[in-house]
């Protein structure tokens, strides 16, 4: 068929010319049930159609109710417990001498012993640094930097490397 053919394409198939309903088959009281019936709405309350039907809850628990065995709970339930919280007189505190006592640090910083990882680009840190050994092999000569694994083609992850912490102290890191 070509597009100057005003030919339909469903002309051939075969439709009957009077069609039955499908719907005549089926067993359908003709009377209304009462689940067709629409209550009128209440000019009242729009609500009450919504909850028609709906139990209020103040009734007794069904056998079905898994906290029917559970009694009705009269009152505030977090009033009348016993805190968890323990109430404790710590007499005067003075504000400023709190502060004071946050503010000195006489003892010295120890070095930090944390492992510190780093996922840096291969081209930026590692090829261009004094520690990096010499091929074939891939690692680092800095006592106590590692290099763990190349993450994809361009990124390594290294554990204390102090050239990538200098760099971050310094802000140059990419």
């Amino acid at each position: 068929m070509s597009e100057d053919d005003p030919e339909d394409p469903f002309e051939d198939f075969d439709v009957p010319e009077d069609p039955e309903d499908p719907f005549e088959d089926f067993d359908v009281p003709e009377a209304p049930s009462a689940s067709d019936e629409v209550p009128p709405p209440d000019a009242e309350n729009p609500m009450a159609d919504v909850t028609l039907g709906v139990e209020s809850g103040d009734g007794d628990a069904t056998p079905e109710d898994p906290f029917s065995d559970m009694g009705d709970r009269d009152g505030d339930p977090f009033g009348g417990a016993e805190s968890v919280f323990e109430s404790v007189d710590v007499g005067s505190v003075d504000p400023d001498g709190v502060w004071d006592s946050l503010g000195e640090d006489d003892s010295p910083t120890p070095p930090s012993d944390r492992k510190r990882y780093a996922d840096v680009s291969k081209h930026r840190y590692c090829e261009q640094c004094e520690h990096f050994a010499e091929p074939p092999a891939v690692q680092c000569t800095h006592e106590g930097t590692e290099i763990l694994e190349f993450v994809d083609m361009e990124t390594v992850r290294l554990l204390n490397c102090p050239v990538v912490a200098e760099q971050r102290e310094l802000g140059n890191e990419e």
